[in-house]
């Protein structure tokens, strides 16, 4: 395979951005599989049915009491009671608006640990792809140096060449070997990443990772992270969860009651009648007030600090993008053919270039094209970060 094909593949198979819907679907797929997802999903749905079980009304209360007469049978009394106790009738409104805001909330944080296990997985996957564009090249590099290794052996042979140069190309030989095996053991712990985010199981590779494509404006992603961002909705709400819970703190502090129906039996008569009960709160709530204002205070200053850390996220990884966008595009034409390696070979070829200038030649052609597909994974992360939100959760 030419070197052409090589570094044509992994142009065409690095970056997420714009329209990198395969990318997306590989990476909501794993993040569906992922078992951390899956826990926090379940850890809010049990948070939730806590919180909804504790605006349920307790159970009855049912009370018997048997007393002997010294004097025999006829003066024994017994009574029977059933009883119901609930809270101050408003508590249990505000736990439930309270309880209304939670469950939204929990919705959002869920979708929030959905992008995150998605955004995780396109660096994964992107990593994976720089990875193996990486093999491919400096695979090409050691066949090439095969090939030259047997020809110079012939030329030298043949006196055509000097014992200098033919160390020389053993010890190239030697170095991009080292150089593939270096590729091989970074793709295959790539690989074991993906694979351990989608449940165990290896998903194809997409072949559009680190396409190259122009940024769109900034305005288009502080739009999508503005108005999809489910971290920003779901601080929101926990600001809302907070502020309700100040109104159950405070109708916490009103009695609760209790209301029994009784039954008794004494000197050969029956009676029925009711009984109520008033519990008081303790002597004093205020510091549970207190803690609930300054809980909601706190949800508050989160949302502000949310916002101020991923709008600078969002400009720092855009301003990178932008600017690799620019160096990646002058560069592309350079790295996206073989011309290069092609006229390196002619110079060889005519005389023009000995051995020893070849390899140095090449090499520093192959370093320069391992860092340009460096920046291509760059470009990728910065741009799977800025696209994080285009994915319907």
């Amino acid at each position: 395979m030419k070197l052409r094909l090589i570094l044509s593949l992994a142009l065409t198979s690095a970056l997420p951005l714009c329209q990198a819907a395969t990318l997306d679907e590989t990476a909501m797929n794993i993040a569906l599989r992922n078992p951390a997802v899956m826990s926090a999903r379940a850890g809010y749905e049990a948070d939730l049915a806590s919180a909804r079980a504790e605006n349920i009304l307790a159970g009855p209360e049912v009370e018997g009491e048997y007393l002997f007469s010294s004097e025999g049978n006829d003066g024994n009394r017994w009574s029977v009671s059933v009883g119901q106790s609930f809270d101050w009738p408003g508590l249990y409104a505000a736990r439930r608006r309270t309880n209304v805001f939670r469950a939204e909330a929990y919705s959002y944080l869920y979708k929030a640990e959905l992008a995150q296990a998605a955004y995780d997985a396109r660096l994964a996957l992107i990593r994976w792809a720089a990875a193996e564009a990486e093999v491919k090249v400096i695979h090409t590099a050691h066949e090439n140096m095969d090939r030259m290794s047997e020809a110079v052996d012939r030329a030298f042979e043949r006196g055509d060449v000097t014992i200098l140069e033919v160390h020389k190309l053993r010890m190239e030989r030697f170095a991009t070997a080292s150089r593939c095996a270096g590729a091989e053991a970074e793709a295959e712990s790539a690989r074991a990443a993906v694979k351990a985010l989608n449940g165990g199981v290896l998903p194809e590779l997409p072949h559009d990772i680190l396409a190259l494509r122009k940024p769109m404006p900034l305005e288009h992603y502080e739009a999508r992270f503005k108005e999809h961002n489910p971290s920003l909705a779901a601080n929101s709400l926990l600001a809302k969860v907070a502020q309700s819970e100040i109104e159950v703190a405070r109708r916490a502090a009103l009695p609760s009651f209790s209301v029994a129906y009784t039954h008794a039996y004494e000197e050969a008569s029956h009676f029925n009648g009711f009984s109520v009960g008033i519990t008081l709160p303790s002597w004093s709530r205020k510091h549970s007030v207190a803690a609930a204002k300054a809980r909601a205070t706190a949800a508050q200053l989160d949302i502000e600090d949310y916002r101020l850390t991923t709008n600078t996220a969002l400009i720092e990884n855009y301003n990178k993008a932008v600017r690799l966008y620019e160096r990646l595009s002058d560069a592309a034409d350079t790295f996206g053919s073989d011309v290069y390696p092609e006229l390196l070979m002619t110079a060889l070829k005519s005389g023009k270039l000995d051995v020893v200038t070849y390899l140095t030649e090449y090499n520093q052609y192959l370093s320069a094209a391992a860092d340009y597909q460096e920046l291509c994974a760059e470009f990728a992360s910065a741009v799977a970060y800025l696209t994080r939100y285009n994915i319907e959760l």
